[in-house]
């Protein structure tokens, strides 16, 4: 009665949610008996009524913790919670878990998964590369069906999580790929890699390997870093494929090696060529930088031959034009010859 965020005093006339609140005029209720009231029309607690803490404690047999419920549920006659039949459990007390489990099933017992205890808690698959490491176990009961998976060959078995994942998931518990390695077997053993120790993973090749679709019976039971793991993955080869040669798309176009000579841009020529010959004898990555340097450079080369050849034609027709108005002209009518 003294804890609540409100307080609110009945005056007369109050109509709030439709109620009669004429027989409480005068009252003092708190933020919870008021939304009752408004709501329902009166004060009482229809169902789950705060339990003592004498009280707060499971009657369900099989309840695994008992005690250590968020809350705690008094089962009144007549209750009608989730549309199930509450008769049988009439003045029970239920943690939070079982009474949830009644009110969606209609049951008490836990149909599957149910907590294992510290001495049972083993994978029993002779496979598992993680015992005692903890995170949850699964025993299989008869009947399972998690994942659209036959699990009768597995009833009865304890699987921890991973496993029991796996299986769920692909319908089988043996690793789909090679397992992490521990530190020590942690280096490539082909002669011919370039980095044996540095990896971000390792994968010891097991015997009958498909992956990719390889042959792995010649490279069994040897150790492969990532890239070369890779490598035959793909190629089914741990020998790494040659360079290739540079295309002819990335070689210069050949200058006209007379047209410039005769045109007077023989110096810019003779700079292209030599240009030419010291990127081939670099490397490509080299020569892939030089090369745009190289194409205007050859694009200059290229402006002063036509602009030498322009020039050179232009020299000719004044000197045609020098020597027409030197010679004399002959009027074919007349005969007469005009000197210039």
């Amino acid at each position: 009665p003294d804890q609540s965020s409100q307080f609110y005093l009945i005056e007369e006339g109050r109509k709030s949610g439709g109620q009669d609140w004429s027989s409480m005029v005068g009252w003092v209720l708190c933020k919870s008996c008021y939304t009752r009231f408004e709501q329902r029309g009166t004060l009482k607690r229809s169902v789950n009524k705060p339990l003592p803490p004498s009280m707060r404690r499971c009657s369900y047999p099989h309840c695994d913790r008992p005690e250590h419920g968020r809350a705690f549920f008094q089962i009144e006659a007549n209750r009608k919670s989730g549309g199930q039949d509450w008769g049988p459990l009439t003045g029970w007390v239920l943690c939070q878990p079982c009474y949830k489990r009644y009110k969606d099933r209609g049951t008490l017992e836990r149909s599957q998964n149910k907590p294992l205890d510290a001495s049972a808690r083993q994978c029993t698959y002779e496979g598992c590369d993680r015992q005692g490491t903890g995170g949850g176990y699964f025993q299989i009961e008869e009947g399972k069906t998690a994942g659209g998976q036959d699990w009768s060959p597995l009833t009865g078995s304890v699987l921890c999580q991973s496993c029991y994942e796996r299986y769920k998931n692909s319908g089988s518990l043996q690793r789909t790929r090679p397992k992490p390695l521990p530190p020590n077997l942690r280096r490539c053993t082909y002669e011919k890699c370039l980095r044996p120790e540095e990896s971000s993973r390792f994968y010891q090749i097991q015997e009958r390997g498909t992956a990719g679709g390889q042959d792995w019976s010649p490279v069994a039971c040897s150790v492969l870093c990532k890239s070369c793991y890779s490598r035959y993955e793909r190629q089914g080869t741990l020998e790494r494929q040659k360079p290739r040669k540079p295309s002819s798309k990335g070689k210069l176009p050949r200058a006209n090696t007379s047209a410039l000579k005769e045109s007077g841009a023989g110096g810019a020529f003779t700079a292209v060529v030599q240009k030419q010959k010291r990127s081939r004898e670099k490397s490509p990555e080299e020569r892939g930088e030089d090369k745009f340097a190289s194409l205007v450079q050859f694009a200059c080369a290229e402006r002063e031959q036509s602009l030498g050849q322009g020039l050179g034609a232009g020299s000719s027709s004044a000197a045609r034009g020098r020597d027409q108005r030197k010679a004399p002209r002959t009027d074919t009518q007349t005969g007469r010859v005009d000197k210039p």
